[in-house]
């Protein structure tokens, strides 16, 4: 698939966490997922129920394509964008593509790896994958040419692992180009804040951190700059489950979304506060 002009974007900010058993409180393994970008992108959360594969949920992109989302078999793929000022170049398959891929025929993280490694993928992305047996990995993908491709595994520290909108692995130096101070800001206070509360991280402290406001935390109201939390998400793979906050979830309920719900479309309105972002020149500083 030729990535079309729509097919990239210039101010995506979004927040993934994995958190493993061995330092929640009740033994469950989470994964948060929070999109904070444009406030008119696809809002979509789609059960997806295809005949020969397997069940699951997550929001849309491009219709078929998917942000993020969770199968039947406890497997949850989520990303964020990178080096998104970076023209992207040569052919492959946007991300979105690789997302619904994954969901539609992978059980695991090292079919999620494989599937990563064999399809042709023309995207700057942090891919967060999990599974049921407690593994979780991001793949740090870079398409800045035809021949200048590269993707890095990166694995939990501590049993616990995180991604923003710039590299962390050492072999994706050279590609981290427009690595933003917000980024760096979001990732610093969401691992400061995991350290805290660890082992005793629960539900509750994730949803908690997921609603902290930036830029202690991922949550923001940006409205006027046609940016916010579009939606906050968590997968509580241990059981399967998932929950979902329209909107910044400083200011809107948590919803538990069932895999197996009935058919059908429920509208639900989100609220935001309007404020401006602080000393945008820091906000936008390219880090060295």
């Amino acid at each position: 698939m030729r990535c079309y002009a729509n097919s990239y974007h210039n101010s995506q900010h979004c927040c993934q966490i994995a958190v493993l058993p061995s330092n929640t409180s009740d033994g469950h393994f989470y994964v948060g997922r929070s999109y904070e970008y444009f406030v008119r992108d696809e809002r979509s959360l789609c059960i997806t129920r295809v005949t020969g594969k397997p069940k699951h949920i997550g929001f849309s992109l491009q219709n078929a394509g998917r942000m993020d989302g969770m199968n039947e078999y406890g497997l949850v793929v989520s990303m964020s964008s990178t080096a998104y000022l970076k023209p992207l170049a040569g052919d492959g398959c946007e991300f979105w593509v690789a997302i619904r891929a994954i969901l539609d025929r992978c059980k695991d993280v090292y079919e999620a790896q494989c599937l990563l490694e064999e399809i042709p993928l023309c995207t700057n992305a942090n891919f967060l994958v999990a599974d049921a047996a407690n593994h979780a990995s991001v793949f740090e993908v870079a398409s800045f040419s035809s021949d200048k491709k590269r993707i890095s595994v990166r694995k939990p520290v501590g049993g616990l692992l995180v991604a923003t909108n710039h590299y962390v692995s050492h072999e994706m130096k050279e590609f981290d180009e427009h690595h933003f101070w917000h980024s760096e800001m979001r990732y610093s206070s969401v691992w400061n804040s995991l350290l805290r509360d660890a082992p005793n991280i629960n539900e509750e402290k994730m949803r908690k951190l997921m609603s902290t406001p930036y830029p202690y935390g991922p949550c923001c109201h940006f409205y006027s700059s046609g940016m916010g939390t579009l939606r906050s998400m968590i997968f509580d793979v241990s059981d399967k489950k998932v929950k979902v906050s329209f909107g910044p979830p400083d200011r809107n309920p948590w919803y538990e979304i069932d895999i197996d719900a009935p058919i059908g479309l429920k509208e639900i309105v989100c609220k935001y506060d309007d404020v401006d972002i602080d000393n945008p020149e820091q906000f936008w500083r390219e880090m060295d």
